[in-house]
């Protein structure tokens, strides 16, 4: 059992707006059980502080020109080395490289969401959670490409 303050289903339908309270404007994470089993339980926590934690999941990004087959290739990974592992794509141009990652990186995350079962499953693929929650925080292409950006500043 978590130090955190802990509610089962039942009495967080009938305090939902004080557990709201709690986590969004307190910052104090509230955790919901079912039942009486603490083996099933979620976690409700204001999604600005969530992302304040994300933040810290950093994407690392190398490009390069690939003579053989003349495509510039981006190759995208994460500063924990075992975290995310690698996403590439290649274009004609640099950027042309950059925005096909982009859009994959999109793809992916959504489809990791779409098959959290699945994926949060994978040893291999577990740990890209934080990553790929972090890219669907953003509001559109834009805010991806920025982080993907920041990545090739690091």
């Amino acid at each position: 059992m978590s130090m955190l303050k802990t509610v089962n289903v039942s009495q967080a339908r009938a305090n939902f707006r004080d557990i709201f309270h709690t986590a969004v404007r307190s910052h104090q994470p509230v955790v919901i059980s079912r039942g009486d089993s603490r083996e099933e339980t979620m976690v409700v926590l204001a999604q600005e502080d969530l992302k304040r934690m994300l933040a810290a999941f950093l994407f690392q990004l190398k490009t390069s020109y690939d003579e053989k087959n003349q495509v510039w290739v981006a190759d995208l990974g994460d500063t924990a080395g075992d975290g995310l592992g690698h996403l590439w794509a290649t274009g004609e141009t640099k950027e042309e490289a950059l925005n096909e990652l982009v859009h994959d990186l999109i793809d992916y995350a959504k489809e990791y969401f779409d098959r959290a079962d699945l994926f949060l499953r994978a040893p291999n693929r577990a740990h890209h959670a934080p990553w790929l929650l972090r890219v669907l925080f953003c509001e559109n292409d834009g805010e991806v490409a920025s982080l993907v950006a920041q990545a090739q500043d690091a």
